[in-house]
């Protein structure tokens, strides 16, 4: 008897938004637990993996809220990729912090390493991802808009 193990639905809806990409779920699974102790970092990129974090698209499936579309640019309709990688508001938010606070970045961000983190990057690196996460996050929340350059130091 053959038994074939199943792939949870996340771990299939993840690897439609990637297709032809690697996912190592286990390694990826544990890397929050590596760069953190933080339990509400580890919490918040729980809910990234598990795609059940409080984005506008799944909240209007909930009928909870009226509108999908993204927090920031009003554009697109707000799912994990467009709040974490996707918004051009995001987006330009970020590369410029990045660029401006740590010009000797030694890594390039990706879609997949926005959302996820990278194994293969030291633990500062993949902390500062999970942070500028929660920072986005925060902000969506608090329905302010993202100023990293004036808020950051003092805002988380």
């Amino acid at each position: 008897m053959v038994i074939t193990q199943l792939q949870p639905k996340p771990q299939l809806k993840w690897q439609n938004n990637f297709p032809g990409v690697y996912f190592n779920w286990k390694t990826l699974y544990s890397l929050p637990f590596k760069v953190t102790k933080d339990p509400i970092l580890r919490w918040l990129q729980h809910r990234i993996n598990h795609r059940i974090l409080g984005t506008n698209t799944l909240l209007k499936k909930m009928n909870i809220r009226d509108n999908e579309n993204c927090s920031f640019c009003n554009n697109l309709p707000e799912t994990l990729c467009d709040l974490f990688w996707d918004c051009n508001f995001v987006v330009m938010e970020v590369h410029q912090w990045l660029m401006s606070s740590i010009p000797n970045l030694n890594f390039e961000l990706s879609k997949k390493t926005s959302l996820f983190g990278c194994p293969q990057l030291n633990i500062p690196c993949n902390n500062i991802i999970l942070l500028l996460k929660y920072y986005i996050y925060r902000c969506k929340m608090m329905g302010v808009f993202l100023n990293l350059r004036y808020d950051l130091p003092n805002g988380l």
